[in-house]
């Protein structure tokens, strides 16, 4: 280190009056800078505003759902940037400033159009939301069936459960032969145009009952009674299980055909798999085990599995409250244990998931995907999928392949670890919402119902619940669902349409849309016959509006979070080393249009009485009503590097470099004012809405709206620091520090509000 530079850094009075400096500096122009703040937080604000409107559908996405998260998109817009500016700047050297003007007045009107159109719309149509639901089977008889539920059976069937007191014809208690109680347990299925019932005289609990379905039949655990039955409801057999079973009894059962015997498994309280013996004929009654496996003790059977599915003859799957597994059904044993009482071979388990501390599982589904690549109607049912949801908010999911047991976790659910869905999930439904032959996923949390429409989950509907529901019952309609719920040993609900939707697509006022066509009509005649300062800055607010949230809305925050690296990268060339950005920003302000913001420092500034002057250039010497300023070459220099077309310049700042090399200025009364590019506010405009739309599934619309403002005081925070370079007369492109202020706080809201799930997009190219 240099003597002189050490002498530099150890003067702490020369440190002093450099920081001075810039506090003088920007006293001087506080008032320029609060006002290009303010322009910078109403305009984010106003996009903000408008994007419930333009997140209603995919028709105003710029590229689709599908296109939100492909990177090609964004590297063509940045093509689009180097070639609109290329053509700018060709246009303005051979002196067809007109067509310029021409051209970019007519994208500037279609720009505006985004924003009058939706806040004619907010003004003078605010009731255009859904229609409310109507909960029509609670206020009838009709349609209101009784009991608990048991299970979905397809697309329309489901079977509930009813025990009342076994009554002889004269009406006295019937007793079994220990003089036990007994009950009369009834199963009802209800399959859309069919239905059928069937009863037993037990001495069991009430919801006890445990039923499997499977392809043939039915399979009914009662503790120490097995049932199986048709699919029409009428019995095949009654045995009971306990000889074999003791002392935990039957919980969960199953058949399985293996060297052309039939075979009956049960899943007991223990947990155990335990095989009758299919040659005991003698004791058909009181059946013995004929092997037995180890399961898992997280498998808690004592509760009603959430589900339990057979697969063609060699899996089952069962899903319980902490542990849920798909296993190969067990054949042989060795050596054989069927009089051994702990059994020492295990079942194959092909899958499982086993849930964290503290949490339990609360519902399961098990279905089609919404992101099949066939139609419900085509679909082979080979490859599935399973969503659980837990108590504490959770929906995770895997997608199965039954032709070679390959499971995944399905990342595009994006409702994992979350606040998307308010409070523990009581139920969750796949449905065809539409009858057009893709499933919705229906969730049941807290107190509301959610239907999440496509292949981007997008939240249509919420429906208020006064009770927590058991089951949520989708039937497919061509102009809708009527979608009910179980809660309260009854159903209640009614007809869903595209009136009721939350976001049902872009629906239009006729007048709203008029009015905001006529006043962009309107502003751009006032641009082009007075292009004043605030003429320019209510079009460029409006125009910037329109821009950040039909580009924010385009794409997930990780693109916009590119988009905004690579413009900063070439903010920065653009303004130290090729300099054409000064170039660019000298013909805009010619042509008095909107694509910047204005913040004069005084009263009586006018941009028609400045015509003459540019961004990249500081006249040597002011009318005869100023005193003289003296500048060097390297004032000059200090002038014109420390603005750009996407950047700030209060024209003082020459003035004021002047004044610390001792030079006597003065400032003209209402010359001075400081300019801001769009480009500044619309790139982390962009992030602000992007993380509105697409952390609301993630996070819930909350956290989303926490983290968008999180955004904006990072970038205000660029800014501060820019003015602070501004005020010392370094040259300084803008985009890096507002862009880089951005996104940190992006990821610092992001991490606090929502967690490390706000950082995961499945960004392809």
């Amino acid at each position: 280190m240099s003597p002189d530079a050490a002498a530099s850094n150890d003067n702490p009075v020369q440190r002093k009056s450099e920081f001075q400096y810039v506090i003088e500096a920007m006293k001087e122009q506080w008032v320029s800078m609060v006002g290009m703040m303010a322009m910078f937080v109403v305009t984010i604000g106003l996009g903000m505003l408008l994007q419930p409107f333009y997140n209603q559908t995919d028709e105003l996405r710029a590229f689709g759902t599908e296109g939100a998260s492909q990177g090609r998109w964004i590297i063509m817009e940045l093509a689009m940037i180097f070639v609109f500016t290329a053509i700018i700047i060709w246009l303005a050297k051979k002196k067809k400033e007109w067509i310029i003007k021409l051209g970019i007045l007519a994208i500037l009107w279609l720009a505006l159009v985004y924003a009058t159109v939706p806040l004619a719309h907010l003004f003078l149509a605010p009731d255009m939301g859904p229609e409310p639901f109507v909960d029509e089977f609670s206020n009838t008889e009709e349609g209101v069936e009784e009991g608990v539920f048991v299970l979905h059976y397809g697309a329309e069937g489901y079977m509930m459960y009813n025990v009342i007191p076994a009554l002889n014809e004269s009406g006295e208690q019937i007793v079994d032969d220990n003089n036990n109680s007994l009950s009369s347990h009834a199963l009802n299925m209800n399959n859309g145009d069919s239905s059928w019932t069937w009863q037993a005289n037990i001495a069991t609990t009430q919801h006890t009952l445990r039923v499997t379905p499977q392809a043939e039949n039915f399979i009914i655990s009662a503790g120490e009674d097995l049932w199986i039955l048709d699919l029409n409801g009428n019995e095949l057999s009654n045995d009971t299980c306990l000889r074999a079973t003791y002392p935990a009894g039957c919980s969960t059962s199953f058949t399985h055909n293996y060297n052309d015997l039939n075979y009956t498994y049960t899943i007991t309280d223990e947990p155990r798999v335990i095989r009758f013996d299919p040659y005991d004929k003698g004791n058909k009654t009181n059946p013995v085990k004929d092997g037995q496996w180890l399961i898992s003790d997280k498998l808690n059977m004592r509760e009603n599995p959430l589900l339990a599915q057979k697969f063609d003859d060699d899996r089952f799957m069962v899903v319980t409250a902490n542990y849920a597994v798909l296993f190969n059904i067990p054949e042989t044993t060795s050596p054989p244990v069927a009089s051994r009482d702990t059994p020492t071979d295990s079942v194959e388990e092909i899958w499982n998931y086993s849930t964290p501390d503290g949490v339990n599982i609360s519902a399961a589904e098990w279905g089609v995907s919404p992101w099949s690549e066939t139609t419900l109607e085509e679909h082979n049912g080979r490859e599935m999928m399973l969503i659980i949801g837990t108590d504490t908010g959770n929906v995770l999911s895997w997608n199965f392949n039954l032709d070679n047991n390959k499971v995944i976790e399905e990342e595009r659910m994006d409702l994992a670890d979350n606040d998307a869905v308010e409070g523990g999930i009581h139920a969750i439904r796949l449905g065809d919402y539409g009858d057009g032959g893709i499933n919705e996923i229906f969730i049941a949390s807290g107190d509301t119902l959610h239907m999440f429409l496509g292949t981007g989950l997008v939240d249509y509907m919420h429906i208020d619940l006064e009770n927590s529901p058991e089951a949520i019952h989708i039937t497919a309609k061509d102009d809708g669902a009527e979608v009910s719920w179980f809660n309260e040993e009854s159903w209640a609900g009614g007809m869903l349409d595209d009136s009721m939707l939350k976001q049902q697509g872009i629906r239009l006022d006729n007048l709203s849309s008029m009015v905001g066509l006529f006043t962009a009509t309107l502003l751009m005649a006032w641009l082009i016959w007075k292009p004043e300062w605030y003429v320019v800055n209510t079009t460029g607010i409006l125009v910037g509006s329109g821009v950040v949230v039909m580009l924010g809305i385009a794409f997930v925050p990780w693109l916009v979070i590119f988009f905004m690296i690579m413009a900063a990268i070439y903010d920065h060339w653009a303004v130290h080393k090729s300099k054409h950005m000064l170039d660019l920003a000298d013909t805009m302000i010619g042509l008095k249009l909107p694509i910047l913001l204005v913040a004069p420092q005084e009263k009586g500034f006018s941009m028609l009485d400045d015509e003459e002057d540019t961004l990249a250039s500081t006249p040597d010497k002011v009318d005869e009503e100023t005193e003289e300023i003296e500048y060097t070459e390297k004032d000059d220099a200090i002038g014109e590097a420390a603005v750009k077309k996407e950047g700030f310049k209060a024209k003082s700042i020459a003035a004021d470099e002047a004044r610390k090399s001792g030079k006597k200025a003065t400032k003209k009364s209402g010359s001075e004012a400081m300019f801001m590019g769009l480009g500044d506010i619309i790139f982390p405009g962009m992030l602000v809405i992007s993380a509105m739309t697409y952390l609301a599934p993630i996070g819930g619309e909350n956290a989303a709206l926490l983290v968008a403002i999180g955004v904006i005081i990072g970038g205000l925070c660029g800014y501060l620091f820019l003015m602070t370079r501004v005020a010392l007369g370094i040259p300084q492109a803008g985009l890096p520090l507002l862009n880089g202020g951005s996104i940190i706080g992006f990821f610092v809201s992001g991490l606090i509000f929502i967690g490390w799930k706000a950082f995961e997009f499945n960004v392809t190219l």
